[in-house]
């Protein structure tokens, strides 16, 4: 799961990161293991304003490989 948010505080991040996992495992069968915080506007948008699933999966991971010096 990729989530905006407007805080640039590390501590901070985290706790979103591990309310958000918490909620999404607390509130279905679904065990998430990774939420990727990004800042605000990160996300790309379809010209009617949906999010841009593909878009941003192709984006995702490439910002993974560039982290994990493949890139």
């Amino acid at each position: 799961m990729v989530a905006e948010v407007d805080s640039d505080d590390p501590a901070e991040r985290q706790r979103i990161g591990d309310a958000i996992r918490q909620h999404v495992t607390r509130g279905s069968d679904v065990a998430l293991r990774h939420v990727h915080i990004v800042d605000a506007r990160w996300l790309l948008k379809t010209s009617s304003g949906k999010t841009a699933r593909t878009a941003n999966r192709d984006k995702y991971l490439a910002e993974m490989e560039t982290a994990r010096g493949e890139g």
